[in-house]
């Protein structure tokens, strides 16, 4: 009750009190506070406008900026990291970080890992200018590039049975039909040549020769490789193993001073006009079998006997010396001179032009099988290039090679010069091989 008298009491003598500001004065007082706390509110708002829209701007440019750095950024490509990796194993002398795969300790390549890796890898990437671009920056290494004796002891790569796909078989197919079609139309001179019959002088010695047909080129990688495919689609699984080439050679030869081919030669589609290597001669007598029993197959002979049909094997050393001398024609080399240049100081021929120097001819190792000018008769490189497989007879009692190749100097290159390889029967990444036939009858083919 006290409590609310005196609160009575108070509010009493706050109603009798004079006040001491008027209404008018509390009005503009209270407008006056309203409009400095606008503007306070608004100078506050535009400062934070401000920084804001800054920020944003900066944010746009900054983007912009990139985007152009990234757009204007050059893309490397896959040929490029090769050529840098190329350009780094030149400085180092080392192969190991050129490609993606592992070498064992005896040398031999990894066929599991080189399969699971790399086939992806060569079908997104075309590796023949590159590598031919960064040969000139490991001719300062040449000297570093000699061979080793091969330890035979050693077993060679593990073969990985590739499965085909509905694609690449029709592809072979085309191929094959194409080899078998080229055989067939010999006489056009496309990829055949006709040696007429005939005699000259084989070292001294007065030889007659009955007319042959022989290939105007070594055979390459894709023949041998249509050849190894026709093998798997016929289901001839084991014949493909014992016909493969042994990869495992340039390794083996080269170690960690291999080129660049080493890994990349066989498989790769840059090398498919390349002359198949590393081949033994065994597999280039499978070679041949196949080639003319898949010709007999496919086209009928128009004559009451038949059995005759086209004999393709490899050539003797008479044979072919008679071919590489145009019969007998030139003695020195197949191109006419004896010399290794023409009139323009052009190299003629690929092989090794000094001690320690392969690439002054053009080609660090091997090159396209029609990369130098044909002889009389159409053939190409039947000096250098890689030394062909040959007979010694007809009867096939011994085996060399004739020719000289990327690694032989000029003396061996001559059509009669010396065989390094007498005996050989053994693949090698200098060797490789051409086939001849014979025309056993006289009849007309026709398609199957």
């Amino acid at each position: 009750m006290d409590n609310e008298k005196k609160l009575a009491d108070l509010f009493k003598a706050a109603q009798n009190q004079t006040p001491q500001t008027s209404f008018d004065e509390v009005k503009n007082r209270f407008l006056e506070s309203i409009d400095n706390l606008d503007q306070s509110d608004i100078k506050s708002t535009k400062k934070v406008f401000t920084i804001k829209k800054g920020l944003i701007m900066l944010s746009i440019i900054m983007t912009i900026g990139l985007s152009l750095l990234i757009i204007s950024k050059p893309k490397t490509t896959i040929e490029q990291r090769i050529a840098k990796e190329v350009k780094t194993k030149a400085k180092n002398t080392t192969n190991e970080k050129l490609f993606p795969h592992n070498l064992k300790e005896s040398g031999e390549l990894d066929n599991r890992i080189f399969q699971q890796n790399f086939e992806t890898y060569l079908a997104q990437t075309s590796l023949e200018n590159v590598l031919l671009k960064n040969r000139s920056s490991m001719e300062n290494r040449n000297f570093l590039f000699q061979p080793i004796p091969i330890d035979s002891s050693k077993k060679k790569q593990e073969i990985v049975i590739p499965i085909l796909t509905a694609n690449q078989i029709k592809s072979n197919m085309k191929q094959k039909e194409l080899m078998l079609k080229d055989l067939m139309k010999f006489e056009n001179g496309k990829h055949y040549s006709y040696i007429p019959s005939g005699a000259f002088d084989y070292l001294g010695t007065k030889i007659s020769l009955q007319s042959f047909v022989i290939s105007q080129t070594e055979v390459s990688n894709l023949e041998y490789k249509t050849f190894l495919n026709d093998l798997l689609i016929q289901g001839r699984t084991d014949e493909f193993i014992d016909a493969y080439p042994d990869e495992g050679l340039w390794f083996r030869m080269f170690g960690k001073y291999t080129p660049p081919e080493g890994a990349l030669y066989f498989k790769h589609p840059a090398y498919n006009n390349y002359p198949v290597c590393n081949v033994s001669l065994k597999q280039a007598e499978m070679y041949c079998a196949w080639l003319e029993e898949e010709f007999f197959i496919n086209y009928k002979l128009d004559t009451d006997n038949k059995d005759l049909r086209y004999h393709i094997r490899i050539p003797t050393r008479e044979e072919w010396c008679y071919a590489a001398s145009s019969c007998g024609k030139y003695n020195v080399y197949p191109w006419g001179t004896d010399s290794t240049k023409n009139s323009d100081g052009k190299y003629e021929v690929n092989y090794k032009p000094f001690p320690k120097k392969f690439f002054d001819d053009g080609a660090f190792t091997q090159a396209i099988t029609t990369a130098y000018n044909k002889s009389t008769f159409g053939l190409y490189c039947m000096s250098g290039n890689v030394a062909e497989f040959v007979y010694e007879s007809i009867y096939k009692t011994n085996s060399g090679t004739a020719g000289g190749g990327w690694m032989d100097d000029a003396e061996t290159i001559k059509i009669f010069g010396p065989d390094p390889y007498k005996g050989m029967i053994s693949g090698h990444p200098n060797i490789g091989f051409r086939v001849m036939f014979t025309k056993i009858g006289h009849y007309k083919l026709k398609k199957i």
